[in-house]
């Protein structure tokens, strides 16, 4: 778990995170994605806050995973750190209620994954099981009045079915529910499968005495079930880059390390005129030399050229004046 405001030595860190992420998950928290966050950064540490945006590209690249929150941050260290890898984005839901298994449905949809399309054999069985009442499908419905042996039943029979790859396990408190019991006999059938299983048993204070038993079976469980989805969905990003190659990074600043002929020759041009700068038009074209993708420009020297210029590049074009005597604008 990483929580940085600014990275100095941008080769070294992309280099180390890739290396990392092929033994192990790395999920960072970066701070100063606003304007008044980056102003904290500064009075807070001294450092400059760099691009959020070029942040965010440098964890994605890297197999890395940045998380929005603290919450969210907490919310996924908890499942890496106790479930097995998820191989697939079919998940299954085991719930008693109705609304929390459309809501974690809506979830699964929005974090990428998808809902997992039960078999034939695994409703079949649920159906001669549960009462008729139940929804068979996915999400399967154990309704409200569950005791263990039917949240066991369906664990156990969405697990062995081929097509999910990993389980959300609801809990809303009943009267007739034996918050604890369940949740053991839940770990106990996570214990027979190599699927992550996320349970949510919904109610603080109320599901309280489950939480000493999910965490002896090393069951993640989450307040709301949005978080077991994000969870599950910060799983998958991590499956899928620790199987990319590692790759050597090189930098803009790393080739800027070598003279360029054709920067050479500007700057050389504007010494000869006296000048200790380059204008933006020269600029440009240095950096441009050096690989960084600008926007397309060209020098006019008359209105005529300049339309010229503008019908080339296409519309809506930008006129900036370039002169020795005003460097910006």
């Amino acid at each position: 778990m990483l929580y940085a405001e600014d990275i100095l030595s941008e080769r070294r860190f992309l280099q180390a995170a890739e290396e990392l992420t092929k033994k192990k998950p790395l999920i960072a928290l970066k701070s100063g994605r606003s304007e008044a966050g980056m102003k904290a950064i500064s009075s807070h540490t001294g450092s400059l806050a760099g691009d959020d945006v070029a942040y965010t590209l440098a964890f994605k690249q890297t197999g890395g995973m940045r998380c929005a929150s603290i919450e969210n941050l907490f919310s996924a260290a908890n499942a890496l750190a106790k479930q097995p890898m998820i191989n697939g984005k079919r998940v299954a839901i085991v719930t008693n209620a109705g609304g929390a298994g459309v809501i974690t449905t809506d979830a699964i949809e929005d974090h990428g994954l998808e809902l997992a399309d039960l078999s034939e054999q695994t409703k079949s069985a649920l159906r001669d099981f549960l009462p008729a009442a139940a929804a068979v499908g996915n999400p399967v419905d154990v309704l409200g009045d569950a005791c263990p042996d039917r949240y066991g039943f369906a664990v156990d029979k969405v697990l062995a079915d081929d097509s999910v790859d990993a389980l959300i396990v609801i809990l809303t408190p009943q009267a007739m529910t034996d918050i604890a019991e369940v949740a053991r006999v839940v770990g106990e059938h996570s214990k027979e499968s190599n699927k992550p299983v996320m349970c949510c048993w919904m109610g603080d204070k109320e599901v309280r005495v489950a939480f000493p038993v999910l965490a002896e079976y090393g069951l993640p469980n989450y307040a709301y079930p949005e978080n077991a989805v994000y969870a599950l969905q910060k799983m998958r990003s991590y499956a899928l880059n620790s199987q990319k190659p590692i790759k050597q990074w090189i930098l803009p600043t790393d080739r800027a390390q070598k003279r360029h002929p054709e920067v050479v020759k500007i700057i050389e041009q504007a010494k000869s005129h006296g000048r200790d700068c380059l204008n933006e038009y020269e600029a440009r074209q240095v950096v441009e030399h050096y690989g960084v993708p600008i926007s397309k420009s060209g020098l006019a020297g008359s209105a005529d050229q300049a339309v010229q210029l503008a019908e080339g590049i296409g519309y809506p074009c930008v006129l900036k004046i370039v002169s020795p005597d005003i460097l910006h604008k």
